[in-house]
């Protein structure tokens, strides 16, 4: 069976029309009951980059993390969300972007990914080890839930690109000094991160998306979509046609093709829902690609920030549950 990819319009984080649409696009899919099963524990993974407010587009907009664990509810899961932000602690960056409102709303637990496990991942270029969050890899069910944003470095950062933030800590930033200068050896050991978590499902919020300088400096820009799919290698590859996104812009569906992860051949993938010839944006902008290759002064001062957070940058606020 090809892979599908479904896209649903959705132009407000209004709770009542992200319901209607979340079930628009999951319907062509089997329903969100056809992927979790009564009883189940089902980690949700937001996009929780660092402190932001919602209306920044740098994280997954705290009502759509709601409308999915609603959703997961009603299938008889029990949601949990999990995320390892790259600054700051999950407490600061959820009270920053209003997630911690909704989860104290809807009593959901959000789990800080700190416990690691070394996983092996087999693709076409061989057997490779990682560390993984035993959280992630524990979990009955993982729905990852990118937000949609363009990114200096691998220039999408969507369905593949969010579950590197599985990896647990602070050890996202060692995986960019394993990336090496030439950019495509960083979007292969993504690809191999996004087929070790596997998830079952991939929910993107291209509500409100990211141009220019994301994944986190950039521009909000209204989309008004929201994509869902098992595969988020067909995901990432219809949200590029539909971007039309240059050539180099591809690196994480070009090395998800080289590697034989996922189906990213658009002519055989199946788009159900909106049609995306009506949605094609024209003039999306792109940031100049700035490689991959941190150098150790890089490292020490992103984990210099990082500490600044975590300690001096937002002091009220309520312990993780």
């Amino acid at each position: 069976m090809p892979a599908t990819v479904s896209i649903a319009r959705c132009a407000t984080y209004d709770r009542g029309r992200l319901t209607e649409s979340l079930a628009a696009a999951l319907a062509p899919l089997g329903g969100m009951s056809s992927i979790v099963r009564s009883g189940q524990q089902v980690l949700l993974k937001p996009n929780l980059l660092c402190p932001a407010g919602a209306e920044e587009a740098v994280t997954t907009h705290p009502e759509f993390v709601g409308a999915v664990a609603l959703a997961v509810r009603k299938a008889g899961g029990t949601p949990i969300v999990a995320d390892s932000p790259a600054f700051g602690t999950l407490g600061q960056v959820a009270e920053k972007c209003g997630l911690r409102a909704v989860c104290d709303e809807l009593a959901l637990p959000l789990m800080p990914l700190r416990r690691s496990v070394v996983e092996t991942v087999e693709t076409a270029r061989g057997v490779r080890r990682y560390r993984l969050s035993r959280e992630v890899v524990e979990a009955d069910i993982v729905l990852n839930l990118p937000k949609l944003k363009a990114h200096r470095q691998v220039g999408l950062s969507a369905g593949i690109k969010n579950c590197y933030g599985c990896v647990p800590g602070k050890r996202k930033v060692v995986g960019h000094l394993k990336g090496g200068p030439v950019d495509m050896n960083f979007a292969r050991m993504i690809v191999e991160h996004y087929r070790l978590v596997s998830p079952e499902l991939t929910l993107i919020d291209g509500i409100l998306a990211m141009e220019e300088k994301g994944p986190r400096l950039g521009r909000p820009r209204q989309l008004g979509l929201l994509f869902a799919g098992v595969d988020a290698a067909a995901i990432d590859t219809i949200v590029c046609e539909l971007l039309q996104a240059p050539r180099d812009y591809r690196m994480l569906v070009d090395a998800a093709r080289e590697l034989g992860v996922g189906e990213t051949d658009p002519g055989a993938i199946e788009v159900v829902g909106v049609s995306p010839p009506d949605v094609s944006v024209s003039d999306w902008q792109w940031p100049p690609l700035i490689g991959t290759q941190f150098g150790l002064p890089r490292v020490v001062k992103s984990w210099a920030k990082n500490l600044w957070l975590t300690r001096f940058g937002f002091a009220k606020v309520r312990p993780v549950g």
